[in-house]
């Protein structure tokens, strides 16, 4: 199983109102790894990065249903 998560902390260049939002419940990639142990099952946590390029009108788009 692989998943996938945004990081605790973005360094994206949004808007400050959505940074802090963001900020209000960071999740820890390391919390979801002890979570899945405790089912019995093996974790590790890695991390990567990859470039993002979204379209403005697809970013807004998701913005607007954060409201």
């Amino acid at each position: 199983m692989l998943v996938v998560m945004l990081p605790p902390v973005l360094d994206y260049p949004l808007f400050a109102a959505a940074l802090e939002r963001y900020g209000r419940n960071p999740t820890d990639p390391a919390d979801i790894a002890r979570e899945l142990m405790v089912f019995g099952l093996q974790a590790e946590v890695e991390t990567a990065s990859f470039r993002l390029a979204v379209a403005k009108w697809s970013a807004l788009e998701v913005l607007r249903g954060l409201t």
